[in-house]
């Protein structure tokens, strides 16, 4: 019931990737997280209706690669819109850094089909069979969407 900080985070998918919106808090060590919406959306405006009904006035952070095949940029238009949202800040390394990160914490997830599917098939590559810390992009939508909001809104 009591956090010290909240926010979302959200990752994009437009045609067979999901656009997933998670409710990230914040309490001393831990992060709970809660998935909103695991679908994909490619219409501004869809998204909207969507948005405003779970995030209200809470900060979002979204995936910075925002734009879809028809050159919809989703998220100047959902601030356009009036949501407070921000593109994550990406830099080489970031995909790593905020997995480090979000590993220092403890993570409680609420019970979710998809979140559950997705952290049963979270993989890492293998190389010549050597693994390596580099995820495979896949199974990892509920994941960046935490860690955009958890990396950017709860880091200090």
């Amino acid at each position: 019931n009591e956090y010290e900080l909240r926010g979302f985070g959200m990752d994009f998918g437009f045609t067979t990737d999901p656009t997933a919106i998670v409710e990230c808090l914040k309490d001393k060590n831990n992060f709970y997280l809660k998935l909103h919406h695991y679908a994909p959306i490619d219409d501004p405006s869809t998204l909207y209706d969507i948005v405003k009904t779970i995030c209200k006035e809470a900060t979002i952070i979204a995936d910075s690669s925002d734009k879809n095949t028809a050159g919809v940029h989703m998220v100047s238009d959902l601030r356009n819109k009036g949501l407070e949202i921000y593109p994550v800040k990406k830099f080489s390394g970031s995909v790593i850094y905020q997995i480090d990160f979000m590993n220092q914490h403890k993570i409680h997830i609420v019970r979710d089909v998809n979140a559950k599917k997705e952290a049963e098939n979270y993989k890492y590559m293998t190389i010549n069979g050597i693994k390596t810390n580099i995820p495979v992009d896949k199974y990892n939508h509920f994941w960046d969407a935490s860690a955009y909001c958890c990396r950017t809104l709860f880091r200090g």
